[in-house]
């Protein structure tokens, strides 16, 4: 099987996230926690190529060292989730003209794609009863530590954006004592 694979533009979004939103002495001890191929690859970082999944995951654990396992660590991977909605270029730009909740939840297993490879798929289903909702399923991302979190972040900064304050997204499978699940479940409603 083929090592998964992430864009730049998320490893790079991630670590820009971690050192300009961590207090100097957190980011640095964030620093300290990276290898020095990670440390090597970020000051080269393309954002349109793919890079080694690990990458990402070693960010994203390395926030987790440094902050612990609590509500601190859970916000940040949630606020670094959310930035990557607010990237302001022309794609992100016009997407945001034209997109509707239900089209953005039907364009989300492509949205995924975009940016990964080798790893993961999403699976939307309608939710009975409940006129606007859905059931996300996140698959096949075993050992993609705390992307759970990090993808609800970018889900509920999209949806806000969308549908207004009244959208709302629960997360099952992934915790601190399983951080890598292989698979994550959505529970998603809106007004």
């Amino acid at each position: 099987m083929s090592e998964p694979m992430i864009r730049g533009q998320v490893i790079a979004h991630t670590a820009s996230f971690l050192r300009s939103q961590l207090d100097s002495s957190t980011a640095r001890r964030l620093e300290d926690e990276l290898s020095a191929e990670l440390r090597i690859t970020l000051g080269e970082i393309v954002p349109a190529l793919w890079y080694p999944r690990r990458y990402q995951v070693e960010l994203l654990d390395a926030l987790v060292t440094v902050k612990g396992k609590g509500e601190p660590a859970y916000a940040d991977l949630v606020r670094c989730g959310a930035g990557f909605a607010t990237v302001e270029n022309d794609f992100t730009k016009l997407l945001m003209k034209i997109l509707t909740t239900e089209l953005f939840f039907k364009k989300l297993s492509r949205f995924w794609l975009r940016d990964h490879q080798n790893s993961g798929n999403f699976e939307v289903q309608a939710l009975e009863n409940i006129e606007r909702g859905v059931q996300l399923r996140l698959g096949d991302v075993a050992g993609y530590n705390h992307s759970a979190v990090l993808w609800l972040g970018w889900m509920q900064h999209v949806l806000q954006r969308l549908s207004g304050p009244a959208s709302h997204i629960e997360q099952t499978g992934w915790s601190w004592s399983n951080p890598g699940p292989n698979h994550v479940v959505y529970q998603v409603e809106w007004s």
